[in-house]
């Protein structure tokens, strides 16, 4: 009888492994899903918050999703560019992409841009440095350094045809999340 039974055991046993490694491997995945919506609340103004609710772990390690953002934001400034470049002259059309970016980031980039030009154009010491970026009021490196990121984006992407300037939008905001990712991680 026992000889019998050892495979039907044996058979159970890995049964029961393989349920477990499912149930652990669907928990991976809901948490990996959980990680990618974190970083869509995060680097975006867009109310993904209502989808679910996401443990404040999972926030921790959303710099390697950041790409995926990059396709969104790209994805919907692109598609406004193409949009208005229908019914308005380019120029109006890059600035409403370049608006539609910000509104969908809440100017999370181009607000740490512009304390990265007051700490560094301010600051006399690491100290200082940090300090003046800490600070929430912008300065007039920041403000400079503002001016010339949005004058040399959009003289930039007007001196391409508008086909073009949206490949280079699309191609250019995930790639450059991803190696900024990526050098952060390293």
């Amino acid at each position: 009888g026992s000889v019998c039974a050892y495979p039907i055991l044996d058979s159970a046993v890995r049964m029961i492994n393989e349920m477990y490694s499912f149930k652990q491997a669907a928990i991976t995945k809901i948490s990996d899903m959980l990680r990618i919506l974190a970083a869509f609340i995060f680097f975006t103004r867009l109310p993904f918050w209502r989808l679910a609710e996401v443990p404040a772990a999972c926030f921790k390690n959303i710099v390697s999703h950041w790409a995926l953002v990059g396709w969104l934001t790209a994805g919907l400034s692109v598609l406004v560019l193409y949009a208005t470049s229908l019914i308005l002259p380019p120029s109006v059309a890059i600035l409403c992409a370049m608006i539609t970016r910000l509104l969908i980031t809440g100017c999370l980039h181009e607000d740490g841009l512009a304390d990265f030009f007051d700490g560094f154009g301010g600051g006399t010491s690491r100290e200082r440095i940090l300090a003046i970026m800490k600070d929430s009021h912008i300065g007039s490196y920041g403000v400079i350094g503002l001016i010339f990121y949005f004058g040399l984006f959009y003289l930039l992407v007007s001196s391409l045809p508008i086909e073009l300037a949206g490949c280079a939008i699309l191609a250019g905001d995930p790639f450059c999340k991803g190696v900024s990712s990526m050098i952060i991680h390293r």
